[in-house]
């Protein structure tokens, strides 16, 4: 039993974690297990599986697997610098790494080689270090989330009495939909930089309010007396009494345990604190946004539009009373991404028109729907100006193009074949874009080429010379795509011959830009014919995500 002053100063700290990770609902679908899983293992060169591309640092680097379709990270976790594992041992004492959780990294392989342990893991995203390195300033409400899934980490650590994980900014992972995971192959020096120690969660804590110790312990304004409380009582309090979950008048049973039906330690009187399997910490919220708000039906939802999205009517309101801008990304102009207030606060694109045309963007934006266009959800007209919403889609063929790896013909294929069904469809409409560039062409992360910019569409003034406009654009783009960059002079060709031979279909391809006066005849070229898919660029938008970064503006 907690003493008075102890359990009071608990109960103002518990709504800090409390109130970020509740959910609102219990969703089935949601459930995940936890426990150890045991990872295949092998005594070979991972190398012979996978393909590197890029060195994240010099134990980490992105591959890809074999058929060039998943994007994955091998860890080089040393094998010989573990003392309490023999060579021979060495992929048996790892417990870590056969943590099966939803806030830990998952291990999909080990190779033990020349005495190395190399781990295969999933691709999470940024590490929370790499955030704070940007300057990203988190707000109280993000950071609650963040150390409260931490937290959840942490407890199944403590109530199965494994080894304990380094927690730092470093090995804490976020993922674009809000996963928030650990690393578990960036073993720790010593207890102290452990989650055995909780003094390790109150460094990456203080890390994210990017104050020092001192000063959050005098008198401020700056964070609420909740986030102080919390963050005092990590220094004594266990991880189940901070992340107790029930009523600050409860505080004085703080210390009363009871076994759960599966021998785990519960929280009494919490009907969800159950370490095994944790239900009450399945709300996903994006890396951006993670406000909690009331959850009224949502002016703008992804499950509302399938292929054939219809936009209805126009809102005259502000678009910010229902969007909040986050950043700026550079499509060829500028535009914000912003995050849906309403829950589960989706990223979408905002683009603001205004000028004498801006009627007509609006009409043109309502008129040219295909599946290869960025089609517009949703319109707002505020203070003398329209508010285009798109669906959020992060990277440019700019991305690929300034990406390290080159195409192969059939990824090459798979991109200009959609843009050419776009094409083809302005074209039975009487339009042509006239601005097409990498910078307005989108790749989403399912494969699907977005043609942005439709707004400024032109009707053909006559059919061969609109058709010639556009395809000399695509010359431009599949020269920029095959060699990473265009020609100052303007001349359309590729200056490596060793990497693309002048008799293969994508230099035939790109010369036939050159003379071509219809889509059609661009379709029917071999380069086209081969068995292409979509699905061949997922890894593509993914690696060029974390290996790029093309004009973007941000401001606290």
């Amino acid at each position: 039993m907690q003493s008075p002053p102890v359990a009071a100063e608990l109960a103002i700290a518990w709504p800090f974690i409390a109130e970020s990770s509740r959910p609102s609902r219990r969703i089935q679908s949601e459930v995940w297990s936890a426990g150890r899983k045991k990872i295949p293992s092998y005594v070979c060169s991972p190398w012979d599986f996978y393909e590197p591309f890029l060195n994240l640092s010099s134990r980490t680097s992105l591959v890809l697997c074999n058929d060039r379709s998943t994007l994955r990270v091998i860890q080089s976790c040393g094998a010989n610098e573990r003392e309490e594992a023999s060579t021979d041992e060495s992929l048996d004492g790892l417990s870590l790494l056969e943590i099966q959780h939803k806030n830990f990294v998952n291990i999909h392989e080990l190779y033990l080689f020349n005495e190395e342990i190399f781990a295969v893991t999933e691709h999470v995203g940024f590490s929370l270090g790499d955030l704070l390195q940007k300057s990203i300033c988190f707000s109280e409400t993000e950071i609650s989330y963040i150390i409260g899934q931490v937290l959840t980490g942490i407890r199944f650590i403590w109530s199965r009495k494994l080894d304990h994980p380094r927690i730092s900014a470093r090995n804490i992972l976020l993922s674009p939909n809000g996963e928030v995971k650990i690393d578990p192959t960036d073993f720790p020096d010593n207890r102290s930089y452990s989650s055995a120690d909780m003094g390790s969660l109150r460094g990456v804590m203080v890390d994210m309010m990017r104050d020092t110790a001192e000063y959050l312990n005098s008198p401020q304004e700056k964070w609420s007396v909740e986030a102080i409380s919390f963050l005092k009582a990590i220094s004594w309090a266990s991880p189940d009494e901070l992340s107790d979950k029930r009523n600050p008048e409860d505080a004085e049973q703080v210390g009363s345990k009871e076994k759960g039906s599966d021998g785990t330690l519960e929280s009494k009187g919490s009907q969800n604190a159950n370490l095994g399997v944790d239900i009450t910490s399945n709300k996903r919220v994006t890396m951006i946004d993670m406000d909690i708000v009331p959850r009224p039906s949502n002016p703008v939802s992804k499950q509302r539009y399938g292929a054939a999205k219809l936009f209805k009517t126009i809102k005259w309101e502000s678009p910010w009373d229902s969007f909040r801008e986050h950043y700026k990304l550079n499509f060829g102009e500028f535009v914000s991404v912003a995050s849906n207030r309403a829950y589960p606060h989706d990223l979408f694109i905002v683009k603001r028109l205004k000028g004498p045309d801006y009627a007509r963007d609006v009409r043109l934006l309502r008129t040219v729907r295909h599946n290869n266009f960025h089609d517009m959800l949703e319109c707002f007209s505020f203070e003398g100006a329209y508010y285009a919403v798109f669906e959020h889609v992060p990277i440019s063929l700019a991305h690929v193009a300034k990406s390290p790896p080159f195409l192969t013909e059939v990824e090459l294929a798979a991109i200009l074949g959609q843009i050419l069904k776009g094409l083809a469809y302005l074209a039975l409409k009487g339009l042509e874009h006239g601005s097409l560039s990498c910078s307005n062409i989108l790749l989403d992360t399912d494969g699907n080429i977005k043609i942005a910019g439709q707004e400024r569409c032109q009707e053909l003034a006559s059919s061969d010379q609109g058709h010639s406009r556009d395809i000399r654009a695509l010359g431009n783009i599949t020269m920029e795509l095959m060699q990473k960059y265009t020609k100052d002079d303007g001349a359309i060709g590729v200056d490596d011959l060793e990497r693309w031979p002048s008799d293969c279909n994508a230099v035939g391809f790109l010369s036939m830009t050159t003379s071509a006066t219809s889509v059609d005849k661009l379709v029917q070229h071999p380069l086209l014919q081969c068995d292409w898919d979509k699905v061949d660029l997922k890894w593509i938008t993914e690696f060029a995500a974390v290996t790029t970064h093309i004009g973007y503006s941000y401001h606290e």
